[in-house]
């Protein structure tokens, strides 16, 4: 499975990448909205972890744009900020999850399982 972690910390990107990469997953990472969708683009990911707050183009326009390109992509919104209006939206606009931050490695793989 191709997972595509986005996130504009980078400890953050590195520790799911070395995380995911042991359990066997290809991951590749972006820092920023515009990195990510272009990477999606290219890589066709199985499934995109996604921060919702970035810096020039949010996890939410991140998702609209992923959404637009395949309707079908299966996205896990992250973050630090319980914001329960920004939750519903993503959710609405057809993100499969959502987590919050500090991230739990056993609940993530128990989602990408049923991804």
């Amino acid at each position: 499975m191709k997972i595509l972690v986005v996130d504009d910390e980078l400890p953050i990107c590195d520790l799911l990448y070395e995380f995911l990469s042991l359990q066997g997953y290809q991951v590749t990472t972006a820092t920023n909205g515009r990195e990510a969708i272009s990477k999606f683009e290219e890589n066709c990911p199985d499934v995109v972890i996604l921060d919702i707050r970035m810096p020039e183009m949010n996890g939410i326009e991140v998702l609209q744009k992923i959404k637009e390109i395949d309707s079908n992509a299966k996205v896990i919104m992250l973050s630090a900020f319980g914001d329960s209006k920004t939750i519903e939206k993503a959710l609405q606009m057809g993100a499969s999850y959502y987590m919050e931050k500090p991230l739990e490695f056993d609940r993530l793989m128990k989602i990408l399982n049923a991804l």
